[in-house]
């Protein structure tokens, strides 16, 4: 199989065609070697998608875009290529960014687009690597070259504007971002530093109860986990409590709380002025605490970021302050058995003890997978009672053809979360907004995120994660709520089984919901309801050799008296509306219309 180098260089013959044909020689050769560079990682299926002219200005004006940087902040241009102002033209709005080399900036810079509901139509990323005198560039050179500089180059295209505003507010959110992730990838040695500060302090437990003892151990194996690349480290900082009164550590802000915005918000106030629910967490004398923050994180990926907290205690056991970190799980986390998490292989260690199940038998074995399985965040953010009482909502279900809700509210009322089981070859996309549409007005919230999960299992899984205002808080009564989501969840064909079972007695109700469970289509079922079908299906069911034509004389209730209806069922072959309707009207009845089925 040929290298990746060697195909794109066929693929890129059209473009250095017409560089070397429109090109002054002196410049060809130059722009050729950049083209082969920034293009090396292009698949046939993205040169495939642009034209030869939209390569071949995107190309110029990206060398063009190269040729300056003081690398001292990031560079970025948006704007509507014009073939008189720029000598070439894109249907869409074109971007370019240029900026030393780091993490997250290609994920940050597609979440904010993505934020501002521009669509994404070309993406380009290549790490160059430059040799300039001050902001001039010299040359291109290679990832061996000591003295290059690596320098990421970013073009995209997205919907196009012309509103003028606008182009700027994107430029603007853009470098607010980029600035976000150059203090967040400045700062990250510090905010780990700070975890190996922190665990010299845990290893000094002579003011811990016996309790703290055994948390200060499961916290240090924590923070010691998430150095081990499991957390993505985007902010820090340190809060204290004394004589009443919180507030931040002067100076103790790392990545993103360094911002002014978010300083500002954390001045000194009275301990009284939280609300009951911050003051109790703020007070419960754990080691350390999980929560999540009520702001999106800007970089790397569109969540609400998470917050490990460790507290420190005075003599006499009493919290005096915390440490936070922000960020992110990574992905590895997700997907990584609650046994080899610390804290968590505990929690759920203590909760298959109070369920009363031995870890041996199967009951053990089938909640401690429950628990694997549940939302990473669930682990993590419930308490030992509620993720008692969430894992054993969840063994009740048995893998049965159930629909469940269960909920969780956050513990300062700034989120709540459900898991939403339902069969899934009835769940879809319509079924899942109602479900989400009926949560969020239950909770008051516009904010709502979900995530869907498929298994083995009959069931699918929903879990919805609603932001609640926190100052007005609302009580979900949750069998009302469950209730509510059955109904709308219903399928027609269960339904249609629940009919048949009444009918016909639970053996036969079950031979026949098994076969005619997809004999209707569409158009039956909007018209129709179940008992009407398990009436049909009786019908159906008397048809044989002998038996080839059945009928069934109706009234609809809400209809004239003089309309009457009638059905007619057929074995094999169906039967001609032309020669039907002759024999009815020869009866003494005008056809007012019919409905093949």
């Amino acid at each position: 199989m040929p290298d990746q180098s060697s195909n794109n260089n066929q693929l890129l013959a059209p473009l250095v065609d017409l560089l070397n044909t429109k090109l002054p020689t002196d410049s060809v050769s130059a722009v050729t070697r950049f083209a082969q560079q920034y293009y090396q990682a292009t698949t046939k299926e993205e040169f495939s998608e642009r034209s030869l002219d939209n390569l071949y200005g995107a190309t110029l004006s990206c060398w063009q875009f190269l040729q300056n940087y003081d690398a001292k902040q990031p560079k970025i241009h948006v704007y509507n290529p014009d073939l008189e102002q720029h000598g070439w033209r894109a249907q869409h709005t074109v971007i370019e960014v240029l900026q030393s080399d780091m993490p997250f900036m290609v994920d940050s810079i597609r979440m904010e687009l993505n934020r501002r509901g521009l669509v994404i139509h070309t993406i380009h990323n290549e790490v160059l690597f430059t040799q300039r005198e001050g902001d001039k560039l010299l040359q291109l050179s290679n990832a061996a070259d000591e003295n290059a500089h690596a320098e990421a180059l970013i073009y995209l295209e997205v919907d196009r504007t012309s509103d003028a505003a606008e182009l700027k507010a994107i430029l603007k959110s853009l470098q607010q971002v980029l600035n976000q992730v150059h203090t967040v990838v400045k700062d990250f040695p510090l905010m780990q530093a700070r975890v190996h500060a922190l665990l010299e302090e845990l290893s000094v437990t002579s003011s811990l109860s016996k309790e703290q003892k055994e948390q200060a151990e499961d916290a240090t194996a924590f923070l010691n986990w998430m150095l081990n690349n499991r957390f993505t480290f985007l902010g820090y900082d340190e809060i204290s409590i004394t004589d009443g009164t919180v507030s931040r550590v002067p100076g103790c802000e790392l990545g993103i709380l360094k911002s002014k915005k978010s300083s500002d918000k954390m001045k000194e106030y009275p301990f009284d002025d939280l609300r009951a629910a911050e003051q109790a967490f703020m007070l419960e004398p754990s080691v350390i605490m999980f929560a999540k923050d009520a702001h999106y994180s800007h970089v790397h990926r569109p969540a609400y970021m998470d917050r490990v907290i460790i507290k420190r205690f005075d003599a006499k056991g009493n919290v005096t302050g915390k440490c936070r970190f922000y960020g992110l799980y990574t992905s590895p986390v997700y997907s990584e058995s609650i046994t080899t998490m610390p804290v968590m292989q505990r929690k759920a260690e203590r909760v298959l003890k109070r369920s009363g199940f031995d870890s041996r038998s199967h009951n053990g074995k089938e909640l401690m997978q429950i628990m694997n399985d549940l939302p990473r965040n669930e682990l993590m953010l419930s308490t030992e009672d509620e993720l008692l009482e969430l894992s054993m909502g969840i063994f009740s279900l048995h893998d049965r053809r159930r629909i469940r809700l269960l909920y969780r509210q956050d513990r300062c009322n700034q989120f709540a979360t459900f898991l939403y089981y339902v069969p899934r070859d009835i769940f879809n996309t319509a079924l899942r907004m109602k479900v989400q549409a009926l949560l969020a007005k239950a909770c008051a919230s516009s904010d709502v995120e979900f995530t869907t999960t498929f298994s083995e299992s009959i069931l699918a899984r929903v879990q919805f994660v609603l932001r609640l205002d926190p100052d007005n808080p609302v009580e979900v009564d949750l069998a009302e709520l469950e209730s509510a989501v059955i109904n709308i969840s219903q399928d027609w064909g269960d339904e249609l089984h629940t009919a048949l079972m009444d009918a016909c007695g639970e053996e036969k109700g079950n031979h026949l919901q098994n076969k005619y469970r997809n004999a209707f289509n569409s158009a039956y079922r909007e018209h129709f309801k179940v008992t009407s079908a398990a009436s049909d299906i009786q019908r159906i069911e008397e048809l044989n050799s002998h038996t080839r034509v059945t009928m069934s004389f109706y009234r609809v209730l809400e209809q004239s008296q003089d309309i009457l209806r009638f059905k007619l069922f057929t074995a094999d072959q169906p039967l001609i509306l032309s020669e039907v309707i002759p024999v009815l009207e020869n009866l003494g009845m005008q056809v007012l219309g019919e409905h093949p089925y």
